[in-house]
């Protein structure tokens, strides 16, 4: 399991197939910010989950949104993720996470 974070953005990674990305990033949703999925990976990986843990330590915190990706073909693919209010669409994202993703048998 390759595990990525803020440090991967806009890196390029490369995966055997079968083996599984996991990109982990900050998210506080009481702000009214949240990642959104804007591309998968496809057709290299196929995205497998996505969950978000939230801090435990007081209400509001931040907590870690997860995807897990996993290697399905041999080919590239991009995954981009958006910070942004989901019903502002209208506006660009205050961030934006890319990776590059090159799937080798």
């Amino acid at each position: 399991m390759l595990e990525l974070d803020e440090h991967s953005n806009g890196q390029i990674v490369d995966l055997k197939i079968g083996q599984t990305a996991v990109i982990g990033l900050s998210e506080n949703p009481s702000t009214g910010f949240q990642w959104t999925l804007a591309s998968n990976g496809e057709p290299a990986c196929t995205l497998v989950s996505d969950s978000f843990e939230a801090g435990i330590e007081r209400p509001g915190q931040a907590g870690f949104h997860r995807w897990h990706f996993q290697a399905t073909h041999a080919a590239a693919g991009v995954v981009e993720l958006h910070y942004r209010q989901p019903w502002d669409k209208s506006t660009a994202p205050s961030r934006t996470f890319t990776l590059a993703v090159r799937v080798h048998l």
